[in-house]
């Protein structure tokens, strides 16, 4: 448990990386809702090939 903040308890320290892995979760999921949207607009993704290369 950390010492250099009090507020720190243990129930805030099992509630603080529940919420991470929440937003973690999230975060994952807008991506693959949003990389889907742009497949289904054949939006190409990604560097085009020899591009900035020289």
């Amino acid at each position: 448990m950390s010492t250099d903040n009090p507020a720190l308890n243990e129930l805030t320290a099992h509630i603080l990386p529940a919420v991470a892995e929440a937003e973690r979760k999230a975060i994952s999921n807008r991506t693959r809702l949003a990389l889907s949207a742009a497949k289904a607009r054949s939006t190409k993704l990604g560097t085009p090939a020899n591009e900035g290369t020289g």
